[in-house]
Order: C-alpha cells, then structure tokens, then sequence
C-alpha cells in the first residue's frame, strides 16, 4: 500500500474582521450577536442590489440596552487604534426616525469590563446618514478611553435608553463601520 496527498477538506479556520467591515465579504462569518430583544442578519441593501448591509429590528419588547455586537467571538484583527489625537468611527445608518440615539461600544473581546462608549444622533429619517462617533467623548455614564487597553469588538444600539414596549417596533440599517482616526 502507498498513499500520499493528505488534504483537509473540512471548513478552515474561522475567517476574521478586519476594519473597515462591510459585510460584503460572502465567506466571512461577522459573527453578529444581539442582545437585549434586538434581531439582526445581513441582507441585501434595498436600495443596491450589489451591496450588504445589517438590518437590526428593536423588538417592541427590547430592553432599553438592546443591539448587536460584531466581532463577538475572537475581535476584530487589529484593535482599534485608539490614541489622544486619533479615536474617530463613522457608521452608515437608515433610521426610521431623525434624532434618535445611536450608541457605539468599543470593548475588550476578553474582558467586557474594558470598554467606552459614545453616541452620534440620527439628522435625518428614512435615508442613509453616515454617523461620527468620537470615542475621545465617552457616553454619559461611560468610562473614558484607557490608551493602555486594547478594543477589539463593537457593538451597537439604536435608540439607546428607550424600550421597545415605548418606541414600538423599529428597524434600523447599518453598514460600513469605518476607522477614520
């Protein structure tokens, strides 16, 4: 007997995130969580056929902290590069509403307890507006940037503080979550 040729023909090693995300990499497991009576998937933009996007229903039994974190798992492969002059994300969002509040998590993909968060607040209803989150301006109630952590995981809430059972039923679409220093 001779053989020879091995190949592994199973699934690979899980594919990673990197920045900017997209979600238009097919092969790639973004590894979306929701929490909170939030629900997510990735689908084809309405307005682009072309383009993916993340479609997140607030539940109207959400809790007021309700989203979705991407990267859950493993991070993203670089942690973002936060530094005193350079701590800037945009996102792309579709909201139903203008003015609502959109929150943006940063954490630590092995201790949760190392995170900041700011906000960015929708300006127009029913077309894409890109948001600018500046994490070097924490959330109220947020603990500032710790230039000596690493953040790798994000995560996002629409509508922050509000409850579904208040505001009713709402869908939201992200896309492009973008470092722009």
């Amino acid at each position: 007997y001779y053989w020879d040729d091995i190949f592994w023909v199973g699934p690979g090693p899980p594919p990673t995130i990197e920045l900017p995300v997209n979600f238009d990499i097919d092969t790639a497991d973004y590894d979306l969580v929701d929490f909170g009576g939030n629900m997510s998937e990735i689908i084809i933009d309405p307005d682009d056929a072309d383009n993916n996007i993340v479609n997140s229903i607030k539940t109207e039994t959400a809790e007021s902290w309700a989203g979705t974190t991407i990267a859950n798992t493993l991070g993203l492969v670089e942690p973002l590069p936060f530094h005193p002059d350079s701590a800037h994300m945009s996102v792309r969002v579709w909201s139903p509403e203008e003015g609502i509040p959109v929150r943006l998590k940063a954490e630590n993909v092995s201790n949760g307890g190392i995170f900041t968060e700011t906000e960015a607040v929708t300006s127009i209803a029913m077309e894409w507006d890109t948001l600018i989150f500046n994490f070097a301006t924490p959330a109220t109630g947020a603990p500032a940037i710790d230039y000596n952590s690493e953040y790798s995981k994000l995560s996002i809430f629409f509508n922050f503080v509000v409850t579904g059972a208040v505001a009713g039923e709402q869908t939201y679409h992200w896309d492009d979550v973008v470092w722009i220093g």
